[in-house]
């Protein structure tokens, strides 16, 4: 899939499966709200953001393609880049 125009597209991120004191973590409840990870850039899109980068956002639309979830989401909905 390639994102186009001036939207990103975006993988949530998962969070770990056991907690530091080892409690399990359910798989339903393991995504990082609002914290993804940049899969595809359009080519509106500024030099800024690169495929890889970790970042916060304020709004997408999700989908579900080949079992995986993914958000789309256009560059002014970018808040940070949490890792590059």
């Amino acid at each position: 899939m390639k994102a186009f125009g001036p939207n990103l597209l975006l993988k949530p991120v998962q969070g770990k499966g056991q907690t530091e004191s080892g409690l399990y973590v359910p798989e339903s409840v393991r995504t990082v709200k609002n914290m993804c990870v940049i899969v595809s850039v359009g080519d509106e899109v500024s030099d800024r953001l690169k495929v890889g980068q970790t970042v916060a956002f304020s709004t997408g639309h999700s989908f579900d393609f080949e079992n995986e979830s993914y958000i789309i989401t256009e560059e002014k909905n970018i808040l940070l880049v949490i890792k590059d």
